[in-house]
């Protein structure tokens, strides 16, 4: 046998959770979320806060709360997040309680919910660059209902 990895493989490999996606503890807490794709997406946009569209909610943001946009595991970023409100996942936090970050950030945390919930999520889902048209796919956009051209930055508004 070559040492190619089977497609089997290949996906099993990319649907376990890795060092920036592992849940950690908060995992558990995952598993109390909807098993719709649509809906995880809606949860992490009640979440998080898209570090350039602050301003477009009234929202100056201090030091700290830029300073945010750098963690980059999900366990870390749920600490920050429960310090700042500690209800359930699937509670909608109003502006000044949202984690801040980037487009990454929005793409990580789905990518964790969605594994721990155990979505056959395959390569194309898994990347990072473009597992966010999946969810923009599904819902027709990641925040106001209709198609966007670019899964990028300016489509995480809510």
């Amino acid at each position: 046998m070559s040492g190619q990895m089977t497609h089997q493989q290949i996906l099993d490999f990319y649907q376990r959770p890795a060092a920036m996606t592992h849940g950690r503890g908060y995992a558990p807490l995952f598993d109390k979320l909807p098993r719709d794709v649509a809906a995880v997406a809606d949860i992490v946009q009640g979440l998080l806060l898209h570090e350039h569209w602050a301003p477009r909610y009234g929202s100056a943001l201090s030091d700290e709360q830029r300073r945010e946009s750098q963690i980059r595991a999900v366990a870390p970023m749920l600490d920050r997040l429960f310090a700042h409100d500690g209800r359930p996942l699937s509670t909608a936090r109003p502006v000044e309680a949202r984690l801040v970050g980037i487009c990454r950030h929005f793409t990580v945390l789905l990518v964790a919910m969605l594994r721990v919930l155990e979505y056959q999520l395959g390569l194309a889902v898994v990347s990072l660059r473009i597992s966010m048209p999946v969810a923009l796919k599904t819902t027709g956009s990641a925040n106001t209902g209709t198609r966007s051209k670019h899964a990028g930055c300016s489509s995480m508004r809510r």
